[in-house]
């Protein structure tokens, strides 16, 4: 089992929101994206951190199942960049530029074929808006799923 917090402001809404934890502190969201804690204590604890800076608020903590997402795939990094470029409606070329990679090396990098290095990471971040420990752990999730043959999508 595994517990979220459930957030209601007040006046009371209709809908819920759930706790989550970002590189910029603690947020609400909806229920896919709340934080899994392992225990009453630790959910708690979390709903306390993120009390002060929100007084007129309702805090529960529930204990869910601990749904794992387990999938027998795994897709590459360069899905991830693709989703970006499409919705900001930027191009591959543009990426080459930002990146400082020829345009055959962007076609690799999208596909999954070019390593996301530390450096290539930090030119990422900057040039699409995802932190540097992002691209890095896409980059070994993906290499770690391929090296324990789930296909790639």
């Amino acid at each position: 089992m595994a517990f979220i917090v459930k957030v209601r402001y007040t006046p009371a809404t209709d809908t819920p929101r759930y706790l989550a934890q970002d590189a910029e502190g603690w947020h609400t969201t909806g229920f896919d994206n709340a934080c899994h804690f392992t225990s009453e204590l630790e959910a708690t604890q979390a709903a306390e951190a993120f009390r002060p800076e929100h007084s007129r608020i309702k805090i529960e903590v529930e204990e869910v199942e601990d749904l794992v997402f387990d999938p027998d795939w795994v897709s590459a990094p360069g899905d991830s960049i693709n989703d970006v470029l499409e919705h900001y409606k930027l191009t591959p070329e543009w990426l080459a530029g930002q990146l400082s990679l020829t345009e055959a090396d962007t076609q690799k990098l999208l596909a999954g074929d070019l390593e996301i290095t530390d450096e290539l990471a930090e030119k990422l971040a900057t040039a699409v808006r995802y932190s540097k420990q992002f691209w890095i752990n896409r980059e070994r999730h993906y290499r770690e799923g391929l090296a324990k043959g789930l296909k790639k999508v």
